[in-house]
């Protein structure tokens, strides 16, 4: 292994732990006082934990150069399928993210969500035979290699990322400038990215990239965006306790009169019958009033 090959997978491994890292302050910040819970959280963190796992699977790919030995070649294919399968579920869960977010519904939503799932599993299931037939990547003596079918693995993202891009474009109305601006930049990083490392095979940009993305994005759109739904709640319930209220004057006003009604009544008939006792009862309602 010559030197410059060598700097080349240092360098690609540091990037890889450190995205790993970048992404873990997402995940910490959803797991505490369980944001993940909110359903749009929770496709955020799915988005993340995927991340995770693909930048564990290409931690395989950089780490074993030749692969001469059985076990070489295992770690190879379990890294290979891990990453493909993890970038799967990156784009399923981002696609569930951004329709949540976007507050899609109908037969828009359905459109969208069905075709991510189609693609995505498509890859999925070449990325787990992948191992016994190579045609999507293989481990030879050199280490991964790309099989036949490698162009998959490019083209199912490339046409998520394109539909997000749609999506992005028709709701932009729906969205602010910024927003827009890091919405973009979380889906043009990794297909600029993937273009670059499909014609070669330097200095991997995609994991990083896509980390600080997520990064960007829940700094300056889902932190936003829960503030906005906290204050909705607030307001729902602020109304609420106002309707609450509004119903409790309602029932009293229409209480009260029966109850004097009625208690002047008993008082009278007293008078008649027991009037000590009619006296007592006057003071009692008095001290009542």
């Amino acid at each position: 292994m010559d030197i410059e090959l060598e700097r080349m997978i240092t360098a690609n491994i540091s990037l890889d732990i450190f995205a790993i890292l970048v992404t873990c302050v997402p995940i910490g910040y959803l797991l505490i006082n369980r944001r993940y819970q909110k359903k749009i959280n929770l496709y955020f963190l799915g988005v993340a934990l995927s991340n995770i796992f693909m930048i564990i699977g290409d931690i395989f790919d950089w780490s074993i150069q030749t692969s001469t030995e059985p076990w070489q070649k295992v770690c190879v294919n379990i890294g290979g399928a891990v990453f493909y399968t993890a970038s799967a579920f990156v784009l399923y869960f981002f696609a569930r993210y951004i329709t949540e977010y976007l507050r899609l519904s109908g037969r828009v939503k359905k459109i969208c969500l069905y075709s991510v799932v189609f693609v995505c599993a498509v890859q999925i299931f070449f990325a787990v035979i992948s191992p016994f037939t190579g045609w999507i990547f293989y481990a030879s003596d050199e280490g991964y290699q790309r099989g036949s079918l490698f162009i998959i693995s490019q083209l199912v993202p490339l046409f998520c990322y394109l539909l997000f891009t749609v999506l992005i474009i028709l709701y932009h109305k729906q969205l602010k400038k910024r927003e827009i601006v890091f919405f973009l930049l979380y889906i043009f990083v990794p297909l600029g990215g993937g273009a670059a490392q499909m014609f070669t095979r330097g200095i991997a940009v995609v994991n990083i990239g896509v980390a600080f993305a997520l990064l960007f994005i829940l700094v300056n759109i889902q932190f936003e965006h829960e503030v906005a739904i906290q204050e909705q709640e607030m307001e729902i319930a602020r109304r609420e306790k106002e309707l609450a209220e509004q119903r409790i004057d309602i029932m009293l006003s229409q209480i009260q009169p029966h109850f004097l009604y009625n208690s002047l009544g008993a008082i009278a008939q007293l008078c008649k019958k027991d009037p000590q006792t009619a006296i007592e009862a006057i003071q009692e309602f008095s001290s009542f009033l």
